[in-house]
């Protein structure tokens, strides 16, 4: 957390002229705040959701780039995916 994901990938999205996702952008929007869903619902469904915005942005046209929360890559079908 805070070491810069999202401003780097932002960054080189533009730098390539690329479409550019943050996840945890996508699920605070549609969730709220990362550490009042994990404290309300649990992380556990925290990381279904996560995963299920992972799964969403892939099947998405086009190079990207995407910034995921470090925890993302912890599930090995988000890994397969990015």
């Amino acid at each position: 957390m805070g070491v810069g994901k999202s401003t780097a990938g932002a960054l080189l999205a533009r730098e390539l002229g690329w479409a550019f996702v943050d996840t945890d952008a996508v699920l605070v929007e549609r969730f709220g705040p990362i550490a009042d869903q994990i404290q309300r619902d649990g992380e556990g469904a925290f990381r279904v959701r996560e995963a299920e915005v992972v799964r969403e942005v892939c099947e998405r046209e086009g190079p990207m780039v995407v910034a995921t929360g470090g925890g993302a890559w912890c599930d090995p079908e988000v890994r397969a995916r990015l």
